[in-house]
């Protein structure tokens, strides 16, 4: 214990998080804004974001540093600081920040509630054509839904409003949608692309129960995931980042695969997870991600998913 703070670092940084992003940010974290980057100098573009996931803030860099997209406070304070060891993390969070601001805070907080006004994909609406998915698999897939209108709230705004970040009429968005009730809303060609009030929740779950235990494939994207099993028929499942490990046990499938994207955190974190889960980590012989794939070589990527089919 220090100043009767546990060292748990996950209960330090969930006590601390939305005090130290307002530090860095000069106000309190307000997730329906866009922010200039906190780790690279001289941007001026607000193209940055915050968002929850399993009760974590994360700063969201698109234009990517080192690497990575998602950063922590802690994150933030060890890059900005220089902070390279963990007793330094935490001498500097337990004296720097008050937590009372932390307890004023959070009593702001709401939770996300999303409502949408869905209609059927068809030929003239399928915005997906070019990823070789039909209308007829998409309409049957019960999680991916084309928005005609949406609503919702943020965790500091509780008034719910009908298409707050996009008009879907003239930004295509989709919509996946779990059994659970919740929705994660995608806003396709943004910079901001993504709106939810998901958990950890699996893409392709639903597809389990006529899946055989001969293998299954790990991604990190509900449409590569779809391609791959809808087009290819490999046994496919998708978690909602790359980051952290898999919310599912498949110990029963006797091949498991990750295969994430062909860039320095996809290689990165496929490894870890491969590592955990037993599982072999494959990588796409071009490209970044199997969506970008099927458009520029299809006959590349059905050779690779061949090969896969051929190992089990």
């Amino acid at each position: 214990m220090i100043n009767g703070i546990s060292l748990n670092l996950d209960s330090l940084l969930r006590k601390y998080q939305e005090d130290i992003f307002a530090q860095y940010l000069g106000e309190y974290p307000n997730l329906s804004k866009r922010y200039k980057s906190l780790l690279r100098s001289g941007d001026h573009k607000s193209g940055c974001r915050l968002s929850y996931y399993q009760g974590i803030l994360f700063f969201i860099d698109n234009a990517t540093y080192d690497g990575k997209l998602a950063f922590t406070a802690f994150d933030i304070i060890k890059i900005r600081e220089g902070i390279n060891s963990v007793q330094e993390l935490i001498d500097t969070v337990v004296n720097t920040f008050k937590p009372s601001l932390i307890t004023h805070t959070a009593e702001k907080e709401q939770s996300i509630s999303i409502f949408t006004n869905d209609v059927p994909f068809t030929d003239s609406n399928n915005l997906l054509s070019h990823l070789q998915l039909t209308p007829s698999i998409l309409n049957s897939d019960p999680e991916i839904h084309l928005v005609k209108a949406y609503w919702t709230n943020t965790k500091t705004d509780n008034e719910i409003l009908k298409n707050r970040f996009h008009d879907p009429n003239v930004i295509p968005t989709l919509a996946y949608k779990f059994p659970n009730g919740n929705i994660k809303l995608y806003f396709r060609g943004q910079e901001f692309k993504w709106w939810s009030n998901c958990t950890n929740e699996i893409f392709n779950s639903c597809y389990l129960p006529e899946f055989n235990d001969s293998h299954i494939v790990v991604t990190s994207s509900k449409l590569d995931a779809l391609i791959l099993y809808k087009v290819f028929g490999v046994q496919t499942i998708a978690k909602q980042q790359e980051y952290g490990g898999l919310n599912l046990d498949i110990s029963n499938f006797k091949s498991r695969y990750v295969l994430y994207d062909n860039d320095k955190t996809g290689m990165v974190e496929g490894g870890k997870l491969a590592s955990t889960l037993n599982a072999v980590q494959l990588f796409l012989p071009k490209g970044n991600d199997t969506a970008e794939l099927i458009i520029k070589d299809y006959l590349t990527l059905k050779t690779f998913t061949n090969d896969i089919l051929r190992k089990i």
